[in-house]
């Protein structure tokens, strides 16, 4: 709950240790997801503190106090993405208490999570995508040999970051990938020949082990390799070629589907492989394609420019 964070009852802690041993032993959940349910869980019993006389007991606690909770976050100036992130924490915890038998109103279940619309992805033009993978081929030491390597895959597998950071050299196949993806469903992932030439020379260069059961990336401390130094790593690339802010690893995978679509590969194929459970949400990148048409006509075609 974090070393700054006043003590709760001993009761309370107990819980929310409990919860966090069960999150961690979630498969599927990642370690974004469990940090922002315990984020929230833990501004949401100091803020019944601060509107309290003290912390109340846990089933004393009911729905109106969670709405009051984002009331306020709301005026303090929380997106919709952020609501929802709360929300789905609190409710995620109050379930977890409920099998416990510590929840007191089964209402405070009944929380709806805030709908907010979702932006459309932003990917790379094909010209600044063969600029940034470039730029991490010029690479000489293993860590940049490690970085062109997981580039590749974002940009050239559609990959989300955690799932790539996620493999194992058992998971790895030459020509395709063994991931294993949200709700832990797995899938296969085919390998550009660029992305089976840099595992070579990150395997030759790497000084660390690549048993079976190792990971593929590995950071210079012998650990598996940490997101954010990935993310660091982006973002040092996209300043130097002087790509807009919005060039993140995630913006890699989204160039990968937009660039399937573009090629003529049917929705179903890009859902596939990209790990989507929900054909709408493949359906999104078809937004950005016909944005970017649109774009074109009105720069290019005669009848497109506004006089």
């Amino acid at each position: 709950m974090g070393k700054n964070s006043d003590p709760f009852p001993d009761n309370i802690t107990g819980l929310i240790a409990r919860w966090e041993e069960d999150m961690l032993a979630t498969r599927g959940m990642s370690a974004h997801s469990r940090d922002g349910y315990l984020t929230a869980l833990s501004q949401f019993l100091h803020f019944l503190r601060r509107h309290h006389d003290g912390l109340p007991a846990l089933k004393e606690i009911d729905r109106e106090d969670v709405l009051a909770f984002l009331a306020d976050g709301r005026m303090g100036g929380w997106q919709a993405a952020t609501m929802a992130m709360k929300s789905a924490g609190l409710k995620h915890f109050f379930g977890f208490a409920q099998s416990q038998g510590a929840l007191g109103d089964a209402s405070i279940l009944e929380v709806d999570r805030p709908r907010h619309a979702r932006p459309l992805p932003r990917a790379l033009d094909d010209q600044d995508a063969l600029a940034l993978m470039e730029l991490f081929l010029n690479g000489q030491d293993w860590t940049q040999h490690r970085d062109a390597l997981l580039v590749s895959l974002l940009l050239g597998s559609g990959l989300r970051i955690s799932e790539a950071l996620g493999l194992n050299h058992r998971h790895w196949r030459g020509s395709y990938v063994e991931v294993l993806g949200k709700g832990a469903k797995e899938r296969q992932c085919p390998t550009l020949p660029l992305s089976e030439d840099l595992m070579t020379k990150y395997i030759k260069s790497c000084p660390f082990s690549h048993a079976p059961d190792d990971p593929i990336f590995w950071g210079v401390r012998g650990a598996r390799l940490q997101a954010r130094i990935a993310q660091r790593a982006v973002a040092q690339a996209r300043h130097a070629l002087g790509l807009p802010d919005h060039v993140t690893p995630h913006a890699l995978r989204h160039s990968f589907a937009t660039a399937l679509l573009r090629a003529g590969a049917d929705l179903r194929r890009i859902q596939s492989l990209l790990g989507h459970e929900s054909l709408a949400t493949t359906q999104h990148y078809t937004k950005v394609d016909i944005a970017e048409k649109r774009k074109a006509v009105a720069q290019f075609h005669p009848r497109g420019r506004r006089s």
